[in-house]
C-alpha cells in the first residue's frame, strides 16, 4: 500500500494523504498534523495580552481558535463545531480543562 501527499496547508501544518489497498481495493484518506504549538501559542499570546476585556465591551470576541486536526478529531467524535446545533457539545469541550490551551482568554465559554 503506497502513501501519496496530496495536500500540504503551510498556514497549519495539515497533511492529507491518499492510500489505496490494491488487494483489498480499499481508499482512505489520512490527516496528520506536523506541529499545533504555533496554534497553542497564539492563543495563549491573546489570552496574557488582556484583549478580551477590551472587547468586554462588544457582542462579540476571540474565544477561542480550535486546529484543524483537532476539528477533525471532534467530527470523528461526532462534534461538528460549524454545525450550531452542537454548539453545546463545542462549549462543553472548550471548557474541558484539557481543551483550555484552546481559549484565548481565562474565562468560561
Amino acid at each position: 500500500m503506497t502513501k501519496r501527499l496530496l495536500d500540504y496547508d503551510y498556514l497549519t501544518g495539515l497533511r492529507t494523504y491518499h492510500e489505496y489497498d490494491w488487494k483489498d481495493k480499499k481508499t482512505t484518506i489520512s490527516y496528520e498534523h506536523a506541529d499545533v504549538s504555533p496554534v497553542i501559542k497564539w492563543n495563549q499570546d491573546l489570552a496574557n495580552a488582556g484583549l478580551h476585556e477590551r472587547q468586554r465591551k462588544k457582542d462579540v470576541w476571540h474565544a477561542a481558535t480550535v486546529p484543524e486536526i483537532t476539528i477533525i478529531q471532534w467530527r470523528l467524535e461526532g462534534i461538528d463545531i460549524f454545525n450550531e446545533d452542537h454548539w453545546p457539545m463545542v462549549r462543553k469541550k472548550l471548557n474541558d480543562p484539557e481543551n483550555k490551551y484552546l481559549r484565548t482568554w481565562k474565562g468560561r465559554i
